[in-house]
């Protein structure tokens, strides 16, 4: 059995020839049929003008049958056709035949351009209103005057033409409306292919689509939050909106219960979404702000202009503007690391030097500095160490000045300044300073001069520390 792949192909010959392989005595009638079907499935059909009544000869292997013939129409063009070459069981015995020569050719066939797919497809939903259609044909083509038709429940749409010869993209002169039905009908007609003879489409193309819903925007987030406290007071002010929007001036205002009306500078990020607003001036300590977000200068951008659906107000406490940290924002890790910078920056820095409470020089030394940070508490002329919690008397109990190691004080890394930054230095015994080495705090490495050292003085509650002169 032979199974053919005619797509594409009509006017289909088969040839061959039927050889008398068998020259014995025996005179069988050996007639041959030539069956033929569409598929892998149902009826074979005969093809009546292949029919070979007798194919052989007898005490003889010379004679040769040629068959030739054309398969009927309905075979054009098919992507599998089966045919199969049949004898019968002859009266007595059965001769030798072979089948060679086996030939089958055919015309290719000129058909007709279909549409191959289309974007947005057949009943796709929720299309966007500023979309582009798609039409893609199964061969190049050639269209002409209005070869498309594009229909809405908010009217007709011409649309400018790019692409082909294949693939052509139509661009709707109007966005479409929301949660509209659209049909577009490709005109047969007016669509031929360009290889042989022009073809035109067989019947007119149909789709149709629903477009999206144009949801009007709204404001996802804020920085700071709604009835967010302790706002550090030169903070920015963030909006983030559902999509990209427009806003006109005046889309913001803010005001405060101390510092009154604020101006804002507004930018805008790159995709639209997101509005910062830079108030002038900073806020002051411990008031209460709010921010307006008017609802009707504020639109998207997508199909027609919706406007936000109300006003939005965002309620916020400034900090309270006491200690050396009250501007730092802990509200986020950006907003933490950001305002921790403003204040930090432009630090001093302070160096070893001499013990001496009376070097020329020392006035802001690390040594006076750790005797403020850790004054002892309720006696401001002490120094609490880390280690014993042991006092020591400011300036004279200084390791250098006092030479005596248990009654004497040093600096002490609550980190070892060697692992990659400096951190916090303390004070602590000046015994207990040396066995630590290199390593954080509590790790001995020498423990051959480590051991237990009892503590000296019990304070209740959490010691006290004076703070730091402010860097």
């Amino acid at each position: 059995m032979l199974s053919l792949n005619l797509s594409g192909q009509s006017n289909v010959p088969v040839r061959y020839k039927l050889r008398d392989l068998d020259a014995s005595a025996n005179n069988a009638i050996q007639p041959f049929a030539l069956h033929a079907r569409i598929g892998n499935t149902g009826a074979f059909n005969n093809i009546a003008d292949a029919f070979v009544a007798d194919a052989t000869t007898v005490s003889a292997a010379t004679q040769v049958s040629a068959v030739d013939v054309l398969l009927p129409a309905a075979y054009n063009n098919q992507a599998l056709v089966q045919l199969r070459i049949m004898t019968s069981n002859a009266v007595g015995n059965d001769e030798w035949v072979g089948v060679d020569d086996i030939e089958i050719g055919g015309t290719p066939v000129d058909i007709a351009p279909t549409v191959a797919s289309t974007a947005p497809a057949n009943l796709a939903v929720n299309v966007a209103l500023n979309s582009n259609i798609t039409i893609s044909f199964s061969e190049n083509v050639n269209v002409s005057g209005a070869w498309f038709q594009i229909n809405c429940a908010s009217g007709a749409r011409s649309a400018a033409v790019s692409g082909g010869p294949r693939v052509y993209t139509l661009d709707p002169n109007t966005d479409f409306a929301a949660n509209e039905n659209c049909s577009v009908t490709i005109v047969g007609a007016l669509v031929q292919d360009s290889d042989g003879t022009p073809d035109a489409m067989a019947a007119n193309f149909n789709f149709s689509f629903q477009t999206a819903v144009d949801n009007p925007p709204s404001v996802s987030s804020t920085i700071p939050a709604n009835n967010q406290i302790n706002v550090a007071l030169n903070s920015n002010l963030v909006v983030n909106f559902s999509e990209p929007v427009t806003t006109q001036a005046g889309a913001f205002t803010l005001t405060c219960s101390a510092s009154n009306a604020h101006t804002l500078v507004v930018s805008s990020n790159a995709s639209g979404n997101q509005r910062t607003l830079d108030p002038s001036p900073d806020f002051l300590a411990s008031e209460t702000c709010v921010l307006s977000i008017i609802a009707s200068l504020v639109s998207d951008l997508d199909g027609v202009a919706n406007p936000l659906p109300a006003n939005v107000n965002v309620n916020f406490n400034t900090a309270s503007g006491a200690g050396y940290y009250a501007s730092v924002d802990a509200s986020s890790a950006t907003t933490l690391r950001t305002s921790l910078h403003q204040l930090i920056r432009g630090h001093n820095c302070y160096f070893y030097s001499s013990s001496i409470c009376t070097s020329p020089g020392e006035g802001d030394s690390v040594w006076r500095i750790i005797e403020a940070a850790d004054e002892a508490p309720g006696n401001s002329t002490r120094v609490l160490d880390v280690y014993k919690n042991e006092t020591y008397a400011k300036c004279q109990d200084r390791a250098g000045v006092n030479n005596n190691a248990m009654i004497s004080f040093n600096r002490e890394h609550s980190w070892p300044n060697s692992y990659g930054f400096n951190d916090r230095l303390t004070v602590s015994v000046n015994a207990g300073n040396v066995p630590n080495c290199p390593t954080p705090m509590r790790i001995c490495c020498l423990p051959a001069m480590c051991s237990t050292t009892p503590t000296a003085v019990i304070y209740p509650l959490i010691f006290a520390r004076a703070a730091a002169p402010s860097a």
